[in-house]
């Protein structure tokens, strides 16, 4: 109830507000901060506020309504419930689903930081989420793409492995098949460049690269074998373990 109701203050706020004006106001979600600021300069109001006034007038109780003002990265340290955190999560990963543009890695990341949970726990948590949301749809008589849902978002681990890709090339300067790798051990008698690369490797890339390769194992692990998921699975997991022997290599030498 808390996840369906998060944008409940939209309508309100189209039927209030935007309804009848002449000129055009895109109501895109994503990202939701920016429409609900242009939301607020154009009315001194947002959605939110709006849909958290709706729940508190229709006496929802107040773990619900507490949910409303709730949306962005929540660190540890921010006094926020765990419902909240989980409906802002879940937010966040349905864009993930629907909306190619939306970044793989940064769901993983804020999820495992808010959450305190382990990649791979949290890994296990999705997988098991879309069998059971393929189950919850035949029992509702529901029409769910099962394959095309997780297609999409193994292209997002792809999009997201590519990107991880170019950012190592572009921060080495090589040509990894010709060139040696640098090392951590040289980092005291190199120069400036390959500090900076190794820095950048290590808090940028190695973090979202575990992301996408587990969550492609976990998954192939699941799926029938021969499936199209399984299969374009195995092709990220072969080039996350590529980008992984690089990066080992460069803490090894």
């Amino acid at each position: 109830l808390a996840a369906l109701t998060l944008e409940i203050g939209l309508p309100i706020f189209f039927e209030f507000h935007i309804r009848g004006r002449r000129e055009d106001f895109e109501m895109n979600l994503h990202p939701l901060e920016e429409l609900l600021r242009r939301e607020k300069e154009l009315t001194g109001m947002d959605h939110r506020t709006m849909g958290k006034a709706a729940l508190k007038f229709w006496k929802f109780p107040q773990s619900i309504i507490a949910c409303q003002p709730i949306h962005g990265p929540v660190s540890r340290e921010s006094p926020v419930p765990v419902l909240c955190q989980i409906c802002e999560l879940a937010r966040l990963f349905s864009r993930m689903v629907l909306d190619p543009s939306v970044d793989f890695t940064g769901f993983f990341l804020w999820a495992q930081e808010s959450l305190k949970l382990e990649q791979g726990e949290l890994q296990d948590l999705l997988v098991k989420v879309f069998m059971e949301v393929q189950e919850t749809a035949r029992a509702l008589r529901l029409d769910v793409n099962q394959e095309r849902d997780l297609m999409g978002i193994m292209e997002g681990a792809n999009r997201a492995l590519i990107r991880i890709s170019e950012k190592m090339s572009r921060h080495s300067g090589v040509a990894w098949d010709t060139a040696p790798l640098p090392s951590f051990e040289s980092l005291a008698c190199d120069d400036s460049s390959t500090v900076y690369t190794l820095q950048a490797v290590a808090h940028e890339i190695r973090n979202p690269l575990t992301a996408v390769g587990g969550f492609a194992r976990r998954l192939a692990q699941s799926v029938e074998r021969d499936s199209q998921v399984a299969r374009y699975a195995q092709v990220i997991l072969e080039e996350s373990k590529r980008l992984e022997d690089i990066l080992a290599q460069m803490k090894s030498r």
